[in-house]
């Protein structure tokens, strides 16, 4: 398998795994009073990957992977508005998750190549 198949299957499983944890456990991380969507902690490592570890191939495959996936999967839902979890299960959001996974794997070569540069 091509590494790029890899980088977006790691994307793929990291939105399943934030969703069945969401509706698992659903409760917020708050930090000082302010509530922390798991989009920006996604946004955080991907900054953190592609400034510090580009020589590493496998490891910002990963940690890139992970954080698209959480960028992906709340986009919508912060687009639209954000909200409480009952938001975070509209078909709003999922059809946004869906979208972006559908264009991401359509993109998984140049973005792979963009961020391994």
């Amino acid at each position: 398998m091509k590494k790029e198949s890899w980088f977006y299957l790691v994307i793929m499983l990291s939105v399943l795994i934030v969703r069945l944890n969401t509706f698992l456990y659903p409760r917020h991380l708050i930090i000082y009073g302010i509530l922390i969507h798991h989009f920006w902690i996604g946004i955080l490592l991907i900054l953190i990957a592609i400034l510090f570890f580009r020589k590493n191939d496998n490891f910002i495959l990963i940690i890139t992977g992970i954080g698209f996936g959480f960028v992906i999967d709340e986009f919508g839902f912060i687009i639209f508005g954000g909200g409480d979890f009952l938001q975070y299960w509209a078909l709003y959001s999922i059809i946004s998750a869906a979208f972006l996974l559908i264009i991401t794997y359509l993109f998984k070569e140049k973005i792979y190549k963009i961020i391994t540069k």
